[in-house]
C-alpha cells in the first residue's frame, strides 16, 4: 500500500500536488520523507515539521481497468 502526501501551504514545493512517499530517510538532523511525483521529480520533506503542513491519503486511489 502506498501512502501519498501533499503540501497544503501555498508556498510549499508543488503545493496541492500529490506525491508518493517512497521512504523515510535521515537528513540534516531529522527524518525526512523521500517523495516522488508522477513525473519522476523527487524531493525530501521534513517529518513532523509544524511549519510544513501536509495532507496524507492512503491507500492511493487506482483507476479501474474496464474490459
Amino acid at each position: 500500500m502506498i501512502t501519498q502526501i501533499r503540501h497544503t501551504h501555498p508556498s510549499g514545493f508543488r503545493s496541492g500536488e500529490w506525491a508518493d512517499i517512497k521512504a523515510v530517510v535521515p537528513g540534516d538532523g531529522r527524518e525526512c520523507y523521500l517523495v516522488e511525483f508522477p513525473d519522476g521529480v523527487t524531493d525530501f520533506w521534513a517529518v513532523g515539521d509544524p511549519d510544513e503542513p501536509y495532507e496524507f491519503r492512503s491507500p492511493v486511489p487506482t483507476q479501474e481497468t474496464k474490459p
